[in-house]
């Protein structure tokens, strides 16, 4: 007796589709309640001349494009690449408030400055990213572009806590903020003796987004260098969803090449 043959109606056809979508469902909510949200500051809008931002966020969807993690982004300069530390402060402050809404796991902070009176750990803004860290974020912060003296980190980055990310390339003649520049990654020491920064990735003309449809661009800067950190981080929390911001943190520095 032949074997009994198995026939796969239109009927059935339709429930093994359905249950598939199902499963695929089920497995895109595992991810997201691992990584969801990486969080880029700046001004997306197609008017706005200062296109860093969407520069960044291409950087961030390009490192997380395997995961199906999404990007949350706060506002909080100009379309100039203007703006005041209370804004920072009122982004912070949303990011906190809806972290666990939205599952927030990872700020980046692409904005910095370099105003003397805002050099120390208990200035405003190192105070907004502390409280971020102490929430349980992973705080991703740029260290400016004010090198090669040593003492060039900008706030907030200058933050003991906070990951501060670096150039690794800026040995490299760039274009930044429409100045040509060598060796501006800044450096350390902060005024509070910390190692600054802790940990570099090429920064020199990232091909990320335009802010028009379509469009390409190359930036240079620690602007550029934070997301492919942030990026990167959102891969290893994928991975290890138990990970703390302590333990991310700890992870970059012994995996990292000296």
């Amino acid at each position: 007796m032949a074997d009994k043959q198995h026939v796969l109606t239109t009927e059935g056809l339709k429930k093994l589709q359905d249950e598939l979508e199902e499963l695929k469902s089920v497995k895109r909510r595992e991810i997201a309640d691992k990584i969801k949200v990486a969080l880029s500051f700046g001004d997306l809008s197609e008017n706005s001349e200062y296109d860093e931002a969407k520069n960044e966020q291409g950087i961030i969807e390009a490192r997380i494009a395997e995961i199906e993690a999404t990007l949350q982004n706060v506002k909080v300069l100009d379309s100039r690449g203007g703006g005041y530390a209370s804004d920072v402060l009122m982004g912070l402050k949303w990011i906190r408030e809806n972290r666990e809404r939205f599952n927030i796991r990872i700020v980046n902070i692409s904005v910095g400055s370099f105003c003397r009176r805002n050099m120390s750990e208990n200035s405003a803004l190192v105070r907004g990213v502390n409280a971020a860290w102490d929430d349980g974020l992973v705080v991703v912060v740029a260290a400016g572009n004010m090198g090669p003296k040593s003492g060039t980190i900008t706030t907030p980055g200058i933050s003991r806590k906070v990951i501060t990310v670096g150039c690794s390339d800026d040995h490299k003649e760039v274009n930044v903020m429409g100045s040509r520049m060598i060796d501006y990654s800044g450096r350390g020491p902060t005024n509070a003796c910390i190692c600054k920064p802790d940990i570099v990735a090429p920064g020199a003309s990232i091909i990320s987004c335009a802010n028009q449809p379509g469009k390409y661009t190359g930036k240079s800067g620690t602007s550029m260098a934070t997301p492919l950190v942030s990026g990167s981080i959102a891969l290893l929390l994928e991975k290890y969803p138990e990970m703390s911001n302590r333990d991310v943190k700890l992870h970059l520095r012994n995996s990292a090449l000296d």
